[in-house]
């Protein structure tokens, strides 16, 4: 009887080991299948001014984002262009805009792949095409002062080392930004509350107003540029998008005032400010829907975007600085660093982390390190701005007139400048 009862029960255990796995979900084998109607095979398309991608993508599930890829067919040329664009739809009609921002790029036979994915398989389409680009010069760094009631830009040119005045204006300084593509130059006026685009007359100090239709009924904070488009901070607790058209695109609706930003392949960060002494770091999409929004018990000083998707967040807490990262796929902050001396600003410059003390000591951070590596002394800066190509970190003087770059590959002061008031915005200047 005993051994019947056995018998009957290992009889039932094989059955239900039998059973489960037909009560798994069917697992979805089924890429997504992508179409490009344009550009055609072996056809030309115009890289100076960007150029439309046009096509299909369907899938039987949710298609969670795309991805747009320039590859060079040429040994001897490794340009390439990327672009993520999040999707969450089972079927798109796309057109997107690829836009060249690459001082190293070059024209010539490239791939275009477009990719699709939809959390399990990955669907691919791809055509070969020649793109015409006219590489763009780096002029050199332009800069922003308030003097005598103006704003104040100079130019300095590393070719010849001068610094001169590049153009002056009877407005507010509320940010700088170039627009490469069309060599305008824009003011944020931030007391007459509109952006005014400004182009510089040749042998001519005062620049002629080209174009007021960047305009808001609030105040910016700030202007911030990437991939030629002008992301303008404002006051009423928005991102303002315009295009290198000068018209607007999107307007990102922040939940408090944004004060600073980064933006890396696909999500916009932001520095946000609730009260006097209460801050938020806000992660959103490349269309501005809020993915998270995370209480900041520091008071912070940076924001930088991480070629990986990720981003440092630095600040300090009682006077001693702080140094967080945030991780994009987990959604959470690790803490890296916590430092002995009082952290005044930050830059992320060929693939590493610089960041200077109130106390003027410029470091880059090396993990094993406890207060960072000292590259240099006598830097206090609220502001930094890296120039990718040459490797050269350019930074204001907190307090005064001063203003210097640094070679972060061999971290030498390579020049030194002054002017009659604090500088309050950098930006590279630069032509075809």
């Amino acid at each position: 009887m005993l051994s019947r009862l056995h018998n009957d029960y290992l009889f039932f255990l094989f059955a239900l080991l039998l059973f489960l796995p037909s009560c798994k979900k069917d697992e979805d084998k089924l890429p997504p299948v992508v179409t490009i109607s344009s550009p055609k095979p072996s056809s030309t398309v115009d890289g100076d001014f960007g150029f439309l991608v046009e096509g299909t993508i369907a899938d039987n599930e949710n298609i969670k984002h795309m991805q747009i890829k320039l590859e060079s067919v040429s040994s001897s040329n490794y340009s390439t262009y990327f672009k993520e664009i999040p999707i969450n739809k089972g079927a798109i009609d796309f057109v997107k805009e690829v836009l060249i921002e690459n001082e190293d790029f070059i024209a010539g036979y490239y791939n275009l792949s477009v990719t699709a994915f939809d959390g399990t398989n990955i669907g691919v389409a791809s055509v070969r095409i020649y793109v015409n680009y006219e590489p763009i010069k780096f002029l050199g760094c332009l800069s922003a002062i308030e003097y005598n009631n103006q704003t104040v830009v100079n130019w300095f040119n590393p070719d010849n080392g001068i610094d001169s005045l590049y153009g002056q204006a009877s407005v507010s300084f509320g940010g700088l930004a170039v627009n490469s593509k069309r060599k305008l130059y824009i003011l944020a006026e931030k007391d007459q509350r509109n952006i005014t685009a400004r182009e510089k007359v040749v042998n001519n100090p005062v620049w002629s107003i080209s174009n007021t239709k960047l305009s808001s009924s609030y105040q910016y904070k700030s202007l911030y540029t990437f991939n030629n488009l002008i992301y303008a901070l404002s006051y009423n607790s928005e991102i303002e998008i315009f295009n290198r058209d000068r018209i607007r695109q999107n307007v990102i609706s922040t939940r408090y005032r944004p004060i600073k930003m980064a933006k890396t392949s696909n999500k916009i960060y932001t520095i946000e400010q609730a009260s006097t002494n209460q801050y938020y770091m806000g992660e959103y999409n490349e269309i501005g829907v809020l993915l998270n929004h995370i209480f900041l018990n520091f008071y912070p000083v940076g924001i930088e975007g991480q070629k990986s998707g990720d981003v440092y967040v630095l600040g300090n807490f009682n006077n001693l600085g702080k140094l967080m990262e945030y991780k994009s796929k987990a959604s959470a902050f690790n803490e890296l660093q916590n430092f002995n001396y009082e952290l005044s600003s930050s830059c992320y410059c060929d693939g590493k982390l610089y960041f200077n003390s109130i106390s003027g000591s410029f470091y880059e951070f090396s993990i094993g390190f406890n207060n960072g590596i000292q590259r240099a002394s006598g830097v206090y800066s609220d502001l930094m701005k890296c120039h990718e190509s040459t490797k050269q970190l350019y930074y204001n003087h907190s307090s005064q007139g001063n203003w210097g770059i640094i070679d972060v590959r061999n971290n030498a002061k390579i020049y030194q400048g002054n002017y009659a008031s604090k500088v309050l915005g950098i930006e590279f200047l630069y032509s075809r």
